[in-house]
């Protein structure tokens, strides 16, 4: 009986720290980003861009709505590309998605065009979430990406390799679920993210 008391009581008070040390990471982070927008310069995405398997450089530009992408390969070709943000999907323990307009929607076909995606939405998972991501390089790795229509590419933010390393694993993977996307802009030289949180009574 003692023993089964005991169990029980260590288990209540792991579980109230569990939530105690949860509730006081969100309300640090939702201190410093609240009435923020997150932005990743170009220079960053360029630098992030250039580490895509294949290619030995890349430049970016944010400008009008559209991050346009310049990248040399390794066996010299040059892949031009502009990707427009045009949908945020984000829903409670669902999808983390985004979807970028391609520009030409011919630039679909090739494969590189979609490695260098799922790069740039890496580079924003980071962005949202690395405050809690464990990153053992430089390189932020790759998101899966998927064609959506005739010309559009859709980033499952969830399928980016730190985010899932926290797959359904405690206070990390719930922390995961406090910060949001609003919306996605290129804009004033950089890829502008607007950050939606919860009402936490702060």
């Amino acid at each position: 009986m003692f023993r089964s008391f005991v169990r029980s009581a260590g288990r209540l008070a792991e579980r109230r720290f569990t939530q105690s040390d949860l509730m006081t990471g969100v309300r640090r982070v939702a201190q410093s980003v609240r009435d923020r927008q997150a932005s990743i310069p170009e220079a960053a995405l360029s630098r992030a861009l250039a580490h895509t398997p294949g290619f030995v450089s890349a430049t970016v530009t944010c400008r009008d709505g559209r991050v346009r992408v310049h990248a040399s390969t390794t066996d010299g070709a040059l892949v031009q590309v502009e990707l427009v943000p045009r949908h945020v999907r984000f829903a409670p323990q669902g999808a983390k998605e985004l979807v970028f307009g391609v520009q030409p929607p011919e630039a679909l076909r090739d494969h590189r065009v979609s490695d260098l995606a799922g790069v740039l939405g890496a580079s924003i998972a980071h962005a949202l979430w690395g405050l809690w991501l464990r990153r053992g390089s430089s390189e932020v790795g790759a998101a899966i990406v998927d064609r959506e229509g005739d010309d559009a590419l859709r980033i499952d933010l969830r399928t980016t390799p730190a985010v899932r390393a926290h797959h359904g694993q405690g206070p990390t993977a719930m922390l995961l679920e406090v910060l949001s996307l609003g919306r996605v802009e290129a804009r004033d030289g950089a890829l502008v993210l607007e950050i939606a949180l919860p009402d936490l009574g702060l």
